[in-house]
């Protein structure tokens, strides 16, 4: 899969994981929800996350960007393998087979606009590690609230990430893989056009 040229520009974003209730931080930063740290490729699925996160992006009216950041991802993914240390059968398994949820998120530096990190899911562990051809990790994105617009991407260190073109879906991969790639990929082609038949072809 061919990705085009990343423009990176680094503004680094500090993330915590204190309680929803937590006053400004000492980098006058409020943060909104995150109940654990994920960096760690060992980290248990949290679905309560996702859950709090949905919650509040539908308080701010944005739930449809949910749909829209991970329909994005997994277009960005879809042929990139589960990396080694994850890896237990001789199955070659890809991250557009795997669930992709929202794990946290808070209102950014800008009090205008809100950071949502995403991240995939193999059997309860958190899948890290997936750089793109160019070796820059987008694992999340930063929406306007009052535009409802995705601003930039954001790597895996907080750091901006600029996307001259976003991919579109890779139909070869696709249709190879039909019967694999998750449901939630599946049916979001299906939305934006994508048609399967009953001998295994995929068109738009």
């Amino acid at each position: 899969m061919t990705f085009n040229r990343f423009y990176l520009f680094i503004t680094i974003l500090c993330f915590s994981c204190n309680n929803p209730e937590t006053k400004e931080s000492s980098s006058n930063k409020k943060i909104i929800s995150s109940k654990k740290d994920v960096d760690g490729s060992n980290e248990h699925i949290d679905i309560e996350n996702e859950k709090n996160a949905l919650s509040f992006l539908q308080s701010k009216g944005l739930l449809n960007i949910n749909d829209t950041c991970k329909w994005i991802l997994y277009n960005l993914y879809s042929t990139y393998e589960l990396p080694k240390a994850l890896q237990d059968t001789g199955e070659k398994i890809f991250l557009s087979y795997l669930d992709l949820r929202p794990s946290i998120y808070h209102l950014a530096q800008d009090k205008k606009s809100i950071d949502i990190i995403y991240l995939f899911f193999y059997k309860g562990f958190t899948v890290q590690n997936y750089p793109t051809s160019d070796g820059i990790i987008v694992k999340g994105v930063n929406v306007g609230i009052k535009d409802r617009k995705i601003n930039y991407f954001l790597n895996g260190h907080g750091s901006q990430v600029f996307i001259n073109d976003i991919p579109p879906p890779d139909i070869a991969f696709i249709q190879q893989n039909r019967e694999k790639i998750n449901r939630w990929y599946k049916d979001a082609l299906i939305q934006h056009g994508y048609k399967f038949d009953n001998v295994g072809n995929t068109s738009k």
